[in-house]
């Protein structure tokens, strides 16, 4: 579990790194609205990164070395002892993290006056008590536009993915770093699609931002027109025109690239594929079948009545982690895990009272070629 996790992170590390730095250039090229859909790479990568190895197509697993060392980078200071206290360290902290989302997030419902957009399924559009004082006719319909886009796009159900994920990476900081751009994007691709339908109306759009007093704290999955976005940037980006349809279309050219780039690269962290040499010696005879498995992915042999099942995770780029399942006549007689060395013998023996109830088996794991 450690080993997954910390696998995945480092993934997600260098994933969140290159969309930090080319979001930049997203804006700059082809605008607000298409840099945000960059950010979908991030989930997208994390369930690919759980699929099966079998799912793993045969150029991703080519492709897989280079990108299993870039991963394995974060695993290989990880010792074997200890997994089971980083588990439950991470466990507690997902724990925490969790729950202080949750006391932010009732606090803000507690007290947020609007504009805004809540809930996650049934979203509604919640304004301050004064919102037809404070703001003109056209403000009114310039904000209301800006969460209907919200509503539109399911932001606030993205906004709790993003949530989840800071959970389960409380520990990393580029993940932090990365939520609190990615809210930005949301709300700069809101404000491009409100401009682009009121394209004369910028004046009293940013009149409306100036109006709204500034929150402190940002309510979590909430949509909401207060927010620590930073203003200035949003009212700079306003007078940003709308790129040319030739843009548009390369634009997506390219963030589509990027997305399943992304993904494809996450299949091959964790895709894999090795060779493993047995020597299986039940009921007095001995057998050396030859199997070839990807990491990940559950391989069993069955001998006489015994039978093993066994799944082989990467620790870094010298180790595998084995887990098995040992029975002997349907029934569980062990579940030893080994930490393997690629190309060198690893024995596991389960004794019994009698050479018929004694099952050994060696193998060797090597990368297959």
């Amino acid at each position: 579990m450690a080993n997954d996790l910390l696998a995945a992170s480092w993934i997600v590390g260098w994933l969140l790194a290159a969309i930090l730095v080319a979001r930049v250039f997203l804006h700059r090229l082809f605008g607000a609205q298409l840099a945000y859909i960059v950010w979908l790479a991030v989930p997208l990568a994390l369930v690919v990164a759980l699929l099966p190895a079998r799912f793993a197509s045969r150029p991703a697993i080519e492709i897989a070395a280079p990108v299993q060392r870039l991963a394995a980078q974060g695993t290989q200071l990880l010792p074997p002892a200890p997994v089971n206290w980083l588990t439950l360290a991470w466990a507690l902290g997902c724990i925490g993290m969790l729950l202080w989302f949750w006391r932010g997030h009732a606090r803000a419902g507690k007290s947020l006056a609007g504009p805004a957009v809540v809930g996650l399924w049934r979203p509604a559009i919640v304004v301050p008590p004064d919102f037809r004082e404070r703001y003109t006719a056209q403000e009114q319909q310039l904000i209301l536009a800006h969460e209907q886009v919200h509503i539109a796009r399911r932001d606030p159900l993205f906004n709790a993915v993003c949530a989840l994920i800071q959970c389960l990476f409380w520990f990393h900081p580029l993940v932090h770093l990365g939520a609190r751009r990615y809210r930005l994007d949301q709300e700069l691709a809101c404000d491009a699609a409100v401009m682009r339908s009121h394209p004369d109306q910028r004046r009293s759009y940013a009149d409306a931002m100036l109006k709204t007093q500034l929150s402190s704290q940002a309510s979590l999955i909430y949509c909401h027109w207060q927010s620590i976005h930073p203003l200035k940037e949003r009212i700079m980006k306003l007078q940003q025109t709308a790129p040319r349809a030739w843009r548009k279309l390369a634009g997506k050219l390219v963030v589509g690239v990027l997305i399943g780039v992304s993904g494809y690269g996450a299949m091959a962290a964790q895709a894999g594929e090795y060779q493993i040499d047995l020597e299986i010696s039940a009921q007095g005879k001995v057998s050396t079948p030859r199997v070839r498995t990807q990491a990940g992915e559950t391989f069993a042999i069955a001998v006489d009545g015994w039978h093993g099942e066994f799944v082989l995770k990467k620790v870094n780029e010298e180790s595998m982690y084995l887990t098995t399942v040992i029975k002997h006549d349907s029934k569980i007689v062990g579940k030893p895990n080994l930490l393997l060395k690629l190309g060198e013998p690893a024995k596991v023996v389960i004794g019994g009272a009698s050479e018929a109830d004694t099952f050994s088996l060696k193998m060797t794991v090597a990368a297959a070629k």
